[in-house]
């Protein structure tokens, strides 16, 4: 099942962060809690980290294409460079994942519809859209 997956930060410009496309190995009748759903797309990012620092580009380079969408979608272009090449610890960035969604970090939503805890079953269908809405700390005041 492939699923839609969005990161947006509010109080930017250009909301979008990043899209991408997740493949889920879940079948369409199979529920799924907020808890595993979380530690599948941290997974998902720490591998693709991990895998970045073992193979780091000389000289990475763009299509006209590439340029264009990321202009048009985050409105600006990098190559995606690393400046830390620590390779990134599964479990502690699930852990820190799961204590970021407790704590109000940032919201999920699927197919629109907010998802409150993370024991909460997620009924998910192919292209179910996917949004972690980051929220943005203030600075100056007590909470």
């Amino acid at each position: 099942m492939i699923i839609n997956c969005q990161v947006k930060q509010l109080g930017k410009k250009r909301a979008v962060i990043e899209e991408f496309p997740l493949k889920l190995e879940i079948n369409n009748k199979q529920a799924i809690s907020l808890t595993e759903l979380i530690e599948y797309v941290v997974k998902r990012e720490v591998s693709n980290h991990n895998k970045k620092c073992d193979t780091p580009e000389i000289f990475p380079t763009l299509t006209s294409e590439e340029i264009y969408n990321k202009a048009e979608t985050f409105g600006k272009v990098d190559f995606g460079d690393l400046y830390n090449n620590t390779k990134a610890n599964f479990d502690k960035a699930i852990n820190t994942a799961l204590t970021a969604f407790e704590d109000g970090l940032f919201y999920l939503f699927v197919d629109d519809k907010k998802i409150e805890s993370l024991e909460e079953q997620i009924q998910l269908k192919n292209n179910s859209q996917l949004m972690f809405l980051k929220l943005a700390m203030l600075t100056g005041g007590w909470f």
